[in-house]
C-alpha cells in the first residue's frame, strides 16, 4: 500500500509539472517540456496524451514554409485550450457574497453577486439564494449552448476564518452565523462537484508569494489587517494558515493596553477614533469613503494621523513578536489599511524594526500586497485545479444534488 500511494503521488506530481509548463509556455513543443520539466519523453507523451484526450490542449502540424529545403520534420504545437474547464469560485469573505466563474488560467469569465436587502432572512437563507443564481449562471441552457461542453471542475469557496473539515464549520467572528453552517454539505445540496474551503488569508498568500523572488526558498509571512486579523505563512513554497497550522492565531495576540491585536486595531475601531461622519462610514459607497480617507491621510490632517500612527504602534509591536519566532524573508501587507498605500507600509516597517535586533532587520523586506483584482478567489481557483491535476484519473461519485446541477455535468475525473 505504502509504494502505491508513492506511485500515485509521483504520476501526480509529474502531471502537474507538465500542465504548468504547458500553461507558463504554450504555445510549446513536446520537446521543449521535457526539456523544461527533466521528465522523460514518454512521460510527457502519457500526459499530453491524455490533456489532449480531455480537449484541454491541441496540437497542431506548422505549416511548412514553401521556399528552403526540408530538413527533418516538423514538431507539432501544443497549444493551451483554457476555456475546456471551468471553476466556480466563492467569496464569503466580504460584506455582500460574491462568485467568480473561471478559466483553467484562472482568468475570470464572469462575476455576480445578490445583494439581499431582506432583513427577515437569516445567512443560510440568503446564501442558499446565492448558490441558486450560480447554477442559473452555470447550468447550460440547452445542448447547443457553449458551456455544455465545458465541465465544472470544482468550487473553491474563501472564508474570513479557519475551517475545520471534520465539522465542516468555519470559526469566524466577522461572520457567526457561519459557525453554524454545515459549508460543505450546503454548498453540495447546489454544486455536486469537488469543494475546497480555506481562510482568505491562506488563498490569497498561495498568490502573493509569486510576486517574491525565488520565494520556493524562503519563509513570507503574510498579514491581514482589517476588521479581523487574518495571518498565513509560505515556507519554502508550502503555505500555511492560523488556527490549527503553523501561523497561528495573530489576531488572538495580546496588546499593549489590554485586548487583543485584533480588538484594538479593528477597522471599525480606527473609523471611529479618526472621526469621519457617520453617514459616511455606515454608507454604501466604499470608493467614497476610502477617497475620504487617502485625501485625509495625505494632507497631514493632525487627529487623523495620530489615530492612524496608534493603529502603527500596535501593529508593529505584534508583527515584531512574530518576527522573533519565524525570522520571515519577507512581509506581505493587505487588507483596508494597505489602502494608504507603500508610504503607510513604510512606516508600519520602521516602527517594527525599532522593536527588533539588527541582524533580523538588515534584509527583511516589507511589501503591499500587490495583486491584482481578489488574490484570494485566484487562490481559491488554484486550490480547485490542483486538486483536480492530482484527482483526474480517480473514479468518483458524486451525490445526486437536492437543489441544483446534476452530477452529469461534472468532470467525472475530478469529482469525489
Amino acid at each position: 500500500m505504502r509504494n502505491r500511494l508513492d506511485v500515485t503521488m509521483v504520476k501526480a506530481h509529474n502531471r502537474r509539472l507538465v500542465f504548468e509548463d504547458v500553461v507558463a509556455s504554450a504555445p510549446t513543443t513536446r520537446a521543449q517540456i521535457v526539456a523544461n520539466t527533466n521528465l522523460s519523453a514518454g512521460t510527457v507523451a502519457t500526459f499530453l496524451d491524455d490533456l489532449s484526450r480531455r480537449g484541454i490542449i491541441r496540437e497542431v502540424k506548422e505549416a511548412r514554409r514553401s521556399s528552403g529545403p526540408a530538413v527533418g520534420r516538423k514538431p507539432n504545437r501544443v497549444e493551451f485550450l483554457p476555456k475546456a474547464r471551468r471553476i466556480i469560485c466563492i467569496d464569503l469573505a466580504t460584506k455582500h457574497p460574491t462568485y467568480y466563474i473561471k478559466d483553467l488560467l484562472l482568468s475570470t469569465e464572469s462575476v455576480g453577486h445578490r445583494v439581499d436587502t431582506s432583513s427577515d432572512a437569516t445567512y443560510e437563507e440568503r446564501l442558499r439564494r446565492l448558490l441558486k443564481e450560480i447554477v442559473r449562471q452555470v447550468r447550460p441552457a440547452n445542448d447547443s449552448d457553449g458551456d455544455a461542453g465545458r465541465p465544472i471542475i470544482g468550487v473553491g469557496i474563501s472564508v474570513p476564518g479557519p475551517y475545520r473539515p471534520a465539522e465542516d464549520r468555519v470559526s469566524c467572528k466577522l461572520v457567526p452565523e457561519l459557525n453554524d453552517i454545515h459549508l460543505r454539505s450546503l454548498i453540495r445540496e447546489y454544486l455536486p462537484f469537488p469543494v475546497q474551503i480555506d481562510h482568505d488569508v491562506k488563498l490569497a498568500l498561495g498568490t502573493e508569494v509569486k510576486s517574491i523572488a525565488y520565494h520556493e526558498y524562503k519563509t513570507i509571512l503574510s498579514l491581514y489587517f482589517g476588521e479581523g486579523v487574518g495571518s498565513a505563512i509560505s515556507i519554502n513554497g508550502r503555505v500555511f494558515g492560523g488556527a490549527h497550522e503553523f501561523a497561528g492565531e495573530i489576531g488572538q495576540m495580546n496588546v499593549t493596553g489590554g485586548g487583543t491585536l485584533e480588538q484594538g486595531i479593528a477597522w471599525s475601531v480606527f473609523l471611529e477614533e479618526a472621526g469621519l461622519p457617520r453617514a459616511l462610514v455606515e454608507g454604501e459607497n466604499e470608493a467614497v469613503l476610502n477617497a475620504e480617507l487617502q485625501r485625509r491621510y495625505l494632507s497631514g490632517d493632525p487627529a487623523f494621523n495620530e489615530s492612524l500612527a496608534r493603529m502603527i504602534r500596535i501593529m508593529a509591536a505584534a508583527i515584531a513578536n512574530v518576527i522573533c519566532v519565524i525570522n520571515p524573508h519577507a512581509v506581505i501587507i493587505s487588507g483596508n489599511y494597505s489602502l494608504f498605500g507603500d508610504r503607510f507600509v513604510k512606516e508600519l516597517q520602521l516602527s517594527t524594526e525599532e522593536h527588533l535586533i539588527e541582524e533580523m532587520t538588515r534584509d527583511l523586506i516589507f511589501t503591499r500586497s500587490s495583486s491584482q483584482g481578489n488574490p484570494a478567489m485566484i487562490g481559491a481557483g488554484a486550490v480547485v485545479r490542483e486538486y483536480w491535476l492530482e484527482n483526474e484519473d480517480t473514479e468518483g461519485e458524486s451525490p445526486p444534488p437536492r437543489n441544483g446541477i446534476e452530477a452529469g455535468n461534472s468532470d467525472k475525473e475530478g469529482a469525489k
